[in-house]
């Protein structure tokens, strides 16, 4: 995926990590979860929660999807919106 130098892409990976955090935090009941551990799950699809390895790749997938996919959608119609250069 490439993305201009308007920052697209770390806007949509910080709102994956979001997403995923709070993914997290509900489906396990958290009231807070480390910036380490949604990064462990971005990377991994999995993290370490009640001493045992949990599965969170599905969270990861569909916020990538969701996240990821409308980024591209905004970054898409910017660049075709742009007005082309003059001959001069």
């Amino acid at each position: 995926m490439v993305h201009d130098a308007s920052g697209s892409l770390r806007c949509g990976l910080l709102g994956v990590k979001k997403q995923v955090g709070e993914g997290i935090r509900a489906k396990y009941d958290l009231e807070e979860i480390g910036e380490r551990t949604v990064e462990q799950a971005v990377q991994k699809g999995k993290v370490r929660l009640y001493g045992q390895d949990q599965d969170v790749s599905a969270l990861v997938r569909e916020a990538k999807q969701q996240v990821l996919g409308s980024s591209t959608w905004v970054s898409n119609r910017t660049r075709r919106e742009r007005p082309k250069p003059r001959d001069r």
